[in-house]
């Protein structure tokens, strides 16, 4: 998904480098920078006008040193400090480059470019409230200035100040109509509020000002998983039709057996960090045989942290490819000699979709990060099982060939240190509590009234509903607002923020007596991580893969009488629950150890049977010269 950060990252370095360091004030035509300073020398002007044409042509050194010159005779000369402080910042010496704006902005306190300019590396940076504080300043010197305002709301939104955010967009598009960041953003902003229509039309408003932008096109399917009032069909169209943006141009790749005779497996993610992906992707890495298998990671983000060391030790291999080109990738990929390479993305953020549309490896692989097919023809394949993607009804839904593992799609690690309670908390309580931490983009209008209906056919019983939205006051409000005019009075319904801690996280599971699955979108890890801390999640079959992971995860984990066939038997089976409290006790007593023992969590056949869908996926190009 082309989020807030590929924004970011747009205007720093390719609007912010140069185009800012040309305006000029409206009433003089004069920077505001050299403005109450003594002018340089002719010499250090001539200086200065060369090192900035340098610095445009991309002679980073060159500029550096004629910068560092000017400084060492003016250090605060304030147009020196804010050029040189761009170019460092662009080769990532974030801590100099924000001594060198600061510098820039304390010389000339009124000048909108640079106080624009450190705003966005405080946004890069992760300064959020630092970058509200001096952007606010922008937009007071400057109220009509694009960059000012729409990053002021960049800054609101990184900050989760969603609503102020919506503010600033709207002020920058009544500025201008098409401007293409604030209205991706706004899209965004739209999406976080779970306004999923209105960011749909943001978003196409977006693609329409540039088509050949494949982040806001990831965008727009992304965020279509969530509508509701797509078909089946409807959503898979939109994906295929879709692949018609990509490259074009496509490298042909040679099958070469290796010296060693291991498969070459590359993994393809932003996600090798603290996510989600996370608890289903180590324990394939884990178990991978080297004997037959050389492992490739190719890691999409910047943030570095345990786990992400943890994927670095656990690869044979790893490539940090977030700031290379998409060519450049692909040469990576074509270097190494990748046989299989494995998309973990899908349309989400930062994927590099890009790169496999151009036809990177020999056999290209979806699986894992994404609930639909990505429409793509160069994605060969894409593995899922037969809950998740019945044969012949799922088929036609998917522009990849669909391979079916025999005991899931998927296998999850959970964490055994974190204890869980055995004993449901009504027993306790005296009343049922049903609870849900999905994505709240999840719960859509028909899902509120499901659950609606559950809660009123459960005399005092409660729900809990956990979701990082909920940090912002006006949806708290709105979905209480939602329940309240169904018949759910407000004292029923808790609603909590983001926990940073796993283990506090997981531990509120210890108040949820059932977990209520959403759709057609369901839960993947929250499925996962209800039932390891002993509570079961109610889910039923949909129409589409989205709407039956939940019933894939339940059945594999050896809880099928937890899966009904659609909404009506969902309903009906969730009250049965609720009102049977010696099934729950028997289900809790022991689901994480039944969890444990059951496919899901079954690593090494796991990956028995990913390693065998690989190899078999190889079979028809190893005698081919090509493909």
């Amino acid at each position: 998904m082309g989020n807030v950060d590929d924004i970011i990252r747009l205007i720093f370095l390719k609007k912010s480098l140069f185009a800012m360091a040309k305006k000029k004030t409206k009433n003089t035509g004069q920077k505001l920078s050299l403005r109450k300073q003594k002018p340089l020398s002719s010499e250090q002007a001539n200086k200065l006008q060369l090192a900035y044409s340098l610095h445009q042509k991309g002679d980073l050194n060159q500029a550096k040193n004629l910068y560092q010159q000017i400084l060492a005779d003016r250090p605060s000369h304030a147009e020196t400090n804010f050029l040189f402080g761009l170019l460092v910042s662009h080769a990532g010496l974030h801590e100099q480059g924000e001594a060198l704006l600061s510098k820039a902005v304390q010389v000339s306190p009124i000048e909108p470019r640079y106080l624009v300019g450190l705003g966005i590396l405080l946004l890069q940076t992760s300064q959020f409230d630092k970058a509200v504080i001096v952007l606010q300043k922008a937009v007071k010197v400057a109220p009509k200035q694009l960059e000012a305002i729409q990053n002021l709301g960049t800054a609101y939104f990184k900050q989760k100040s969603i609503l102020k955010a919506v503010e600033c967009f709207e002020s920058a598009l009544k500025l201008k109509p098409d401007h293409l960041p604030s209205l991706n953003n706004m899209g965004n902003a739209q999406l976080a509020l779970c306004n999923i229509e209105q960011a749909n039309e943001f978003y196409l408003r977006a693609h329409e000002q540039d088509t050949t932008s494949l982040g806001l096109l990831s965008d727009i399917l992304l965020n279509s998983n969530y509508m509701e009032s797509l078909s089946a069909e409807a959503l898979s169209q939109k994906h295929i039709l879709a692949a018609d943006h990509f490259p074009k141009k496509k490298q042909t790749i040679e099958y070469k057996a290796k010296p060693n005779n291991k498969i070459r497996i590359g993994y393809v993610s932003a996600d090798f960090r603290i996510h989600s992906v996370a608890s289903f992707l180590i324990p394939l890495i884990s178990n991978h045989n080297r004997e037959k298998f050389e492992i490739y990671c190719f890691y999409n983000g910047e943030k570095v942290d345990r786990v992400t060391h943890k994927f670095e030790s656990l690869a044979d291999h790893w490539e940090m490819i977030h700031s290379l080109s998409d060519e450049a990738v692909a040469q990576l990929i074509s270097k190494n000699e990748i046989d299989i390479l494995v998309d973990l993305s899908g349309h989400t953020s930062h994927n590099r979709l890009s790169v496999f549309s151009r036809r990177a490896a020999p056999i290209q692989i979806s699986w894992l990060g994404y609930p639909h097919s990505t429409g793509i023809p160069e994605m060969d394949i894409r593995i899922i099982d037969e809950i998740t993607d019945p044969t012949l009804s799922s088929d036609k839904l998917s522009s990849e060939k669909l391979i079916r593992l025999p005991k899931g799609f998927l296998c999850f690690e959970g964490d055994t240190s974190i204890p869980y309670q055995k004993e449901p908390p009504s027993i306790k309580n005296g009343y049922i509590t049903f609870g849900s931490f999905n994505n709240l983009a999840k719960v859509t209008d028909s899902v509120i009234k499901t659950w609606a209906e559950i809660l009123l056919a459960v005399p005092n019983s409660r729900m809990i509903i956990k979701s990082r939205q909920m940090e912002e006051k006006s949806l708290r409000e709105r979905y209480l607002g939602y329940f309240q005019s169904v018949g759910i009075t407000p004292d029923r319904i808790t609603l909590l923020e983001v926990i940073q801690s796993l283990e506090n996280h997981l531990q509120v599971y210890d108040q949820i007596d059932i977990a209520l699955d959403t759709f057609p979108y369901n839960g993947t890890t929250t499925t996962c991580e209800a039932m390891w801390m002993g509570v079961p999640t109610m889910t039923f079959t949909g129409d589409r893969h989205a709407a039956r992971v939940g019933a894939s995860i339940m059945t594999h984990a050896g809880f099928i009488e937890l899966v009904s066939d659609d909404l009506s038997s969902f309903k009906t089976y969730s009250i049965d629950l609720a009102n049977n409290a010696e099934k729950l006790i028997e289900l809790r007593a022991d689901m994480r150890e039944r969890m444990q023992q059951s496919d899901i969590c079954n690593a090494k056949q796991f990956t028995k049977h990913m390693e065998e869908a690989f190899q078999s996926s190889l079979g028809p190009i190893t005698n081919q010269a090509s493909i």
